[in-house]
């Protein structure tokens, strides 16, 4: 009997599931379901007005994502629940919420529907600046070891920030929380039954290290007194490690889903992390590029280096035995986006001739030439994450003109992105961290051959693209495959990963550009934040 597992891939605004064949690594069948909510930053679902800084989602669209995709693999490919041998989940990371005893969403009550802070909060939520600067300080003084190897700084996105504020801006929330839970762990809660937390979620924004566990209670004291209880009361439970069975579906769950009771559910990790076993990274020294509506690259290594501005350090987050360090951009694909939904001229769509803005764009970019737009652009719409961590700092465009083009602007942000990805892979190399190969996935990477070959020549190195369009839902299915435990996560990932289909190499000529450029770019980047934080500090008066 063929053998089948199916990965689950919990995003920003949907969840994909993907059904592959065990035994050959095809990808058989793929669901996506949309969540109904989307991001929730005007209004709660009663009208209730959110502050700007917050990014909040509804937990039941979750639930109904995964029923969905589910029973829709099962119902199009024809496969038996029988057959399937695992399942297995990934989910943005510091994507939390409070839940009561029994793994209920305080959101989901009457007398905190109403409250922004019981809701689901993003990973792009940044109401808990404040708590984040308070948190580097404190940690900063205390000259902590578990900070250093955390880059040296704690990001409003991250899980900490996230509860402190919900303790000291709605106590009452938070004292009637049982737990405050990353999405991931909730969703295995919810199907298993079980509440145990996910090693690989609580070590990568969590600051939760897989030999010494959460800073000790006495430093949240000195932080926040609303939340001096928050590691003893809120995040008690055991962690299980990577690649390890959390639990089987219950009898609710697996009829919800279409599936047998029983069936293994793997570790929940990170949707990032999830992409790298199922793009052939492996071994140390490999790198993963994966970029959609932000990008992060994760390195793999076989020592732990504490790099100031890297904010991932965990071992065992990505590939078993292995550290995996990270560093990201918080904003691409939305930037994107924005630039063609907003800022594109109305006459522009009479150009397209058959093409999307995106293609058309690219078109006239080339045809302007690499490293030529006449611009230098950062492009920290949303703020900043790798090296600064400050999501208060603007962008910037260097050479603005009333003779400037759509394309000019265009092309710019395609080589900032690329300027930025430099820098961070810069840190791993200057710390003795040797890149072989790199691979690349995600939506943009499948669908924007210009960038990918603007990155390719900022980097002077090859960039291989990956076939999978749902990477982080296949690594999600090889290690649910594992939690069967009928087969070696080794043996797993070698057979099941998405393979190379495009590999793009260096110009020669434009990465001589690029390298006078990207000296300038830096320049540009660390004046840009000191000018920045003039403006927020004048602002502020």
């Amino acid at each position: 009997m063929e053998e089948y597992a199916v990965g689950f891939d919990f995003g920003s605004l949907s969840v994909r599931g993907l059904l592959v064949n065990v035994q050959t690594g095809e990808e058989l069948c793929a669901a996506v379901y949309n969540y109904p909510h989307g991001i929730m930053s005007e209004a709660l679902p009663d009208g209730t007005a959110i502050p700007q800084t917050f990014a909040l989602q509804h937990p039941l669209d979750y639930l109904m994502g995964i029923a969905f995709c589910s029973k829709k693999l099962l119902r199009e490919t024809g496969i038996a629940p029988e057959q399937i041998i695992g399942i297995g989940i990934d989910s943005t990371a510091s994507t939390i919420m409070p839940v009561d005893d029994a793994g209920v969403p305080l959101c989901l009550k009457t007398e905190f529907r109403s409250n922004p802070q019981a809701w689901l909060k993003l990973w792009k939520h940044h109401g808990g600046n404040d708590q984040a600067k308070r948190l580097s300080e404190q940690a900063a003084r205390e000259n902590t070891d578990w900070f250093r190897k955390y880059g040296g700084v704690i990001s409003s996105e991250w899980f900490l920030p996230k509860a402190i504020e919900l303790a000291e801006t709605a106590p009452e929330v938070y004292q009637a929380s049982s737990a405050i839970v990353e999405i991931g762990d909730w969703l295995a809660w919810v199907l298993t039954g079980k509440h145990i937390r996910s090693q690989p979620l609580a070590a990568c924004n969590s600051c939760c290290r897989w030999d010494t566990g959460y800073p000790d209670s006495a430093f949240f004291r000195r932080v926040s007194a609303a939340a001096a209880d928050l590691v003893e009361q809120k995040l008690s439970e055991p962690h299980k490690d990577l690649g390890e069975r959390i639990g089987m579906l219950t009898e609710d769950a697996a009829f919800c889903m279409g599936l047998k009771p029983d069936t293994p559910l793997a570790v929940p990790i990170v949707d990032s992390h999830a992409s790298v076993c199922a793009s052939g990274a492996q071994r140390a020294g490999d790198l993963v590029y994966i970029c959609g509506t932000s990008a992060v690259e994760i390195m793999l290594t076989d020592k732990e280096t504490a790099i100031p501005g890297i904010h991932i350090n965990a071992r065992n987050a990505s590939i078993p035995g292995l550290f995996s360090l990270g560093a990201g951009q918080n904003s691409v694909g939305d930037l994107f986006s924005w630039f063609v939904d907003k800022m594109l001229p109305e006459n522009f769509s009479k150009q397209l001739n058959g093409k999307n803005p995106f293609e058309k764009l690219n078109e006239k970019a080339v045809a302007i030439g690499q490293g030529k737009s006449g611009l230098l652009t950062l492009d920290w719409w949303n703020g900043v994450r790798t090296p600064y961590f400050r999501f208060d700092l603007g962008g910037a465009i260097l050479g603005l003109n009333i003779k400037t083009k759509p394309e000019q602007i265009w092309l710019s942000f395609l080589e900032a992105h690329a300027m930025n990805v430099r820098r961070c892979l810069r840190m791993f190399l200057d710390e003795g961290h040797a890149i072989n190969r790199i691979y690349a996935t995600g939506g943009i990477a499948n669908k924007n051959p210009l960038l990918m070959q603007i990155l390719s020549d900022v980097l002077q190195m090859e960039i291989n693209v990956v076939k999978s369009h749902q990477t982080a839902a296949l690594g999600s299915a090889i290690f649910g495959a594992a939690a069967s435990e009928k087969y070696t996560f080794t043996d797993l990932a070698e057979r099941m990963h998405s393979k190379v289909t495009q590999t793009y190499t260096p110009n020669k000529e434009n990465a001589e550009l690029y390298d006078r450029l990207f000296s300038a770019y830096c320049r540009l980047a660390d004046e840009h934040q000191l000018g920045m934080e003039l403006l927020t500090e004048l602002a502020d008066k």
